[in-house]
């Protein structure tokens, strides 16, 4: 069904990100570098907004309610979803249905959340003076993965993720903490239950380091414990549909797809191998990825304990995992200098693309229909 279509929708996304990573490979500074990043980011968020959902995409029912929404005045909207645990992407929806322009919402996503990822990249590449073969190899690794179709068709779990990934890095890598990064992140809780989850691992994490002190660390947790407090007295019933959720999926009956489980398994496999290169590369270091390399290896132990429940091995596997990781990825590239390291990431992204246009959801992308 649609055979055409999905080959000139998955050609045309293949062929502009190996003309991209051509582009990335050929910067000559980390200006040039982020021009051709914020390009893509447009690129990507048109293709989005041409997007055409089959009627059991996820994007198709969320325009139906877009289309309910825009009925709607925003006390009504309020008063129907005012307490809703998912109250901000309600909102988003609500705001996207306004403009008349149901397709602004997948693309307006795409953006967001693709420049979030992209910084990452930039920001990385200048801190760490990572080479362009190897950004370009990373951009490449990202966005074989796949988790386009679910960005632009989900919505809510990848934008709610690329929100808390930015925070992370910025405060972790780039040690620069902003009072709009708690805005972001209770956004983030009430976009996606999912990323309540995240939140309270990235809180953790600091725990784990070594680069904080143990006096840090002791005031750092009674912090949290007043955190905690304050969030069970106002926000009991977000946790209440976090925990029902969670049970819900553990408990449930289970959805599973095989091709799928071996795409997110080799995602897996390959962020191990980079991991464990990287440390390798960093051992005795005391460098800004602690936390990062901390907060990946704690999410590869989440997506193996939970593996056999597809979505939250394939959530973590297939969205949080390389977005969170991305910079151990890039600096263990460049420290490891290593043909056979580049090589295995190279023919791991191929096959990992490979199952991800053919068998997993890119499979599915068409901007026309004939």
């Amino acid at each position: 069904m649609f055979l055409i279509e999905r080959l000139v929708g998955v050609g045309t996304f293949i062929a502009i990100l190996l003309f991209v990573c051509f582009l990335i490979s050929t910067c000559k500074s980390n200006k040039r570098l982020r021009f051709v990043l914020f390009l893509y980011t447009i690129v990507l968020a048109i293709l989005g907004f041409f997007y055409v959902p089959y009627v059991t995409a996820d994007l198709y029912r969320i325009y139906q309610t877009l289309d309910y929404f825009k009925t709607l005045n925003f006390s009504v909207l309020m008063d129907r979803y005012g307490e809703s645990s998912t109250i901000v992407a309600n909102i988003y929806y609500w705001l996207i249905s306004k403009t008349g322009e149901n397709r602004l919402l997948p693309a307006i996503t795409a953006f967001v959340c693709y420049n979030c990822i992209f910084y990452i990249v930039g920001k990385t590449a200048k801190i760490y003076n990572v080479s362009r073969k190897n950004t370009a190899l990373s951009v490449f690794f990202i966005m074989s993965v796949g988790f386009f179709m679910g960005m632009i068709s989900g919505i809510r779990s990848t934008l709610a993720i690329c929100l808390i990934a930015y925070c992370f890095f910025r405060e972790t890598v780039e040690k620069k903490f902003r009072p709009h990064h708690i805005l972001l992140y209770v956004m983030a809780a009430f976009i996606h239950n999912f990323a309540v989850v995240i939140i309270a691992i990235r809180l953790i994490i600091p725990l784990f380091s070594k680069n904080m002190k143990r006096w840090k660390k002791c005031v750092y947790l009674a912090f949290i414990a007043v955190l905690l407090i304050f969030a069970m007295r106002n926000f009991n019933s977000l946790l209440e549909s976090v925990f029902e959720k969670a049970t819900e999926y553990i408990t449930g009956d289970m959805y599973s797809y095989g091709w799928g489980y071996l795409k997110d398994s080799l995602m897996l496999f390959v962020t191990i191998y980079f991991l464990r290169n990287l440390y390798k590369v960093t051992k005795g270091e005391n460098n800004t990825l602690d936390q990062t390399k901390i907060f990946s290896y704690v999410l590869v132990i989440i997506a193996i304990v939970f593996s056999f429940e597809y979505s939250i091995f394939s959530r973590t596997t297939n969205v949080l995992l390389p977005i969170i990781s991305t910079p151990c990825l890039m600096v263990s590239l460049e420290k490891r200098k290593s043909p056979e390291a580049f090589n295995t990431i190279l023919l791991f992204s191929i096959a990992i693309m490979i199952l991800s246009f053919t068998r997993g959801s890119m499979c599915s992308y068409k901007f026309f229909v004939l």
